[in-house]
């Protein structure tokens, strides 16, 4: 697999059957750093169309929407991940979108920090979960016009 082309073919059949976290590096190692932030939070304002905007969630956009607090965003994934690990515990049906929104959250604010070039940084496939957490809501979601605007939204900034 020679250029970007071929990268973001090889992601389309991947999300088609359903591969977010292949579809997620292929997606993400072909979209250059510098634009990885701006990208990610265009994928978290998508999907939080389809749950409430927590106010966890709002700080993480506030965050990622203003590089001269992306500094913050460790501790703001730590915000996140405190509730991530209580909806967890929910049995109810209606709280997997919202937990698939929060664990994207978690990645989006990670590529956010690792943006700042920080000593301790996340791992480096903090953004390929980003192509997961988005398949599975998809999946949750399971309406093919969403799927269709949702790999739109996060294919976008790929340079093909």
């Amino acid at each position: 697999m020679n250029s970007n082309k071929d990268k973001l073919e090889e992601a389309l059949k991947n999300w088609k059957i359903g591969h977010g976290l292949v579809s997620g590096r292929l997606v993400f190692e072909s979209i250059p750093p510098e634009d990885r932030p701006s990208w990610a939070v265009n994928v978290l304002e998508f999907a939080t169309s389809f749950g409430s905007v927590t106010p966890e969630i709002k700080t993480v956009l506030e965050v990622a929407n203003n590089p001269s607090k992306w500094k913050d965003a460790h501790h703001v994934f730590s915000l996140i991940r405190r509730i991530t690990l209580q909806e967890e515990n929910s049995k109810e049906e209606c709280k997997k979108i919202q937990l698939e929104i929060l664990y994207l959250a978690e990645n989006v604010i990670k590529v956010i920090y690792n943006a700042t070039n920080p000593s301790d940084p996340f791992d480096d496939d903090s953004g390929w979960w980003i192509g997961s957490c988005l398949r599975s809501l998809v999946d949750l979601i399971n309406d093919q016009n969403v799927a269709e605007k949702a790999w739109l939204i996060f294919s976008k900034g790929a340079r093909s």
